[in-house]
């Protein structure tokens, strides 16, 4: 895949807080990148960093290859960006929000441009009305539609499901869909961990400004396995836990209201341990076989603190 944004060895100091740590991270092209973390993580730091909104106290960050405090103003004709305001006029119609932006970026052909762009994000309806008659979530389509009049390479969107109800959340995450089907790279900063999981690629992982994980969401949710038994005999339950223990395969146990949760070393494994169950002659009824979700991963990843390696 073509590299699109290289963050290099990024530090940020504020006010002699260290904000992010050494952050190392690629994005590329056609891509759907979450960035995740709990408050305070750094997140919205890292993202002004890569908009040229901040310098960094140290590294560097590069676009195409070329270093960001080369490109100057040229930065803003590559990046679409819907932040959490999101820079449309309320007395303007949805037409005219557009067409100011589209002058702005000097865009040919603006009539044809702003009908496209209206027609893309399912506002064609309203395209005369106030933005102070919208909802939310076509506010924020409308938002969209603003960040990518100029055709950039790369859209950034901070909250772009916050506060939405579930048709206009649909209509959002269909939106990022396309705009990454389409190869433009997405970068989604989000506390929405579902609809991250249901959008992007990647996702990157901040706590206490540090990288706890860079992985694809298929390897995230996948990255542990666990059963769910329930056993009758729940005097029998400690010899069970101590029998597993020894097990290559199992991470660790939990006990449960019915029985035990057994937390897999990979989830691979699931056929092995169930192996390693028959064999204690302990009866037990399989209820559940799962992976994590990356909301779990997400937790426990924040929680103890881990760098990425």
């Amino acid at each position: 895949m073509k590299e699109v944004i290289r963050v290099d060895e990024v530090s940020k100091t504020i006010n002699d807080k260290l904000i992010l740590d050494n952050v190392n991270l690629t994005i590329y092209s056609g891509e759907a990148l979450g960035i995740l973390g709990p408050n305070g993580a750094g997140k919205t730091t890292l993202l002004r960093i890569i908009l040229g909104l901040y310098k960094p106290s140290g590294g560097s960050v590069f676009i195409h290859g070329n270093p960001l405090n080369s490109l100057g103003n040229e930065v803003r004709k590559k990046i679409g960006v819907v932040l959490d305001i999101n820079g449309l006029y309320p007395r303007l119609t949805a037409y005219s929000n557009l067409e100011f932006y589209a002058r702005i970026y000097r865009i040919n052909n603006i009539e044809d441009k702003i009908d496209q762009m209206i027609e893309y994000v399912g506002l064609k309806d309203r395209k005369h009305s106030r933005v102070s008659e919208f909802s939310l979530g076509m506010s924020r389509r409308l938002a969209i539609a603003r960040a990518i009049i100029h055709d950039p390479d790369i859209v950034i969107l901070d909250e772009p499901t916050n506060g939405l109800d579930p048709e206009g959340t649909l209509l959002v995450r269909n939106l990022l869909i396309n705009l990454k089907e389409v190869g433009k790279t997405v970068i989604i900063n989000s506390h929405n961990l579902s609809e991250v999981e249901k959008v992007c690629d990647r996702v990157a992982i901040l706590n206490k400004g540090a990288l706890a994980l860079v992985d694809t969401v298929e390897n995230v949710i996948h990255r542990n396995g666990y059963l769910i038994i329930e056993i009758q005999e729940k005097n029998l339950l400690d010899k069970l836990i101590a029998k597993l223990s020894s097990s290559q395969y199992i991470e660790s146990t939990q006990k449960t209201e019915t029985g035990l949760r057994i937390n897999l070393k990979n989830p691979e494994y699931k056929n092995e341990v169930i192996t390693v169950l028959k064999e204690t002659g302990i009866s037990y009824n399989l209820l559940n076989i799962n992976n994590d979700s990356l909301e779990t991963v997400f937790f426990e990843l924040t929680k103890e603190g881990v760098k990425y390696e």
